[in-house]
């Protein structure tokens, strides 16, 4: 009898085939000479057979589980792209707004006050002049009021 006894890991690789040939036989070999390691071995077989059993219950073909990672990736691929989309269109907010702020910086302002469509008095004239052309624009309603 083998006084080393294997381990839980090496029960359940053994059991879903993932350990190498060495391995495998050492392991066989000693659950052939110890019942607790054999005990321990059937139990890891019926767990496993139980997982597999669930997991072909629940979706013989395993496309339920394909649909939901179909899912999970295209929603995922959505909020990359929507994150994307959003910071060029913030980068491309700021570029413009620093853009127009520059533009208006730069650009002279016009010297007279008729290019804006200000109404223009002029100062020098006699109050008649005056009177008359607010009297005008009374008229016309261009006063506001």
């Amino acid at each position: 009898m083998n006084a080393v006894h294997a381990s839980a890991r090496d029960l359940e690789l053994y059991v879903i085939g993932a350990l190498d040939p060495a391995s495998a036989a050492r392991v066989e070999a000693h659950v052939c000479d110890c019942e607790a390691c054999a005990a321990s071995l059937a139990g890891e077989a019926r767990l496993e057979m139980a997982f597999e059993q669930i997991a072909i219950g629940l979706d013989p073909d395993r496309s339920q589980v394909r649909r939901a990672v179909a899912k999970r990736d295209a929603a995922s691929r959505a909020v990359v792209t929507h994150r994307r989309t959003v910071t060029i269109a913030c980068a491309l907010g700021g570029a413009l707004s620093i853009a127009a702020a520059w533009f208006l910086w730069v650009t002279p302002a016009p010297q007279d006050a008729r290019a804006l469509g200000a109404p223009t008095v002029d100062v020098n004239a006699d109050a008649e002049t005056t009177t008359a052309s607010l009297d005008a624009m009374k008229t016309a309603g261009l006063d506001g009021g």
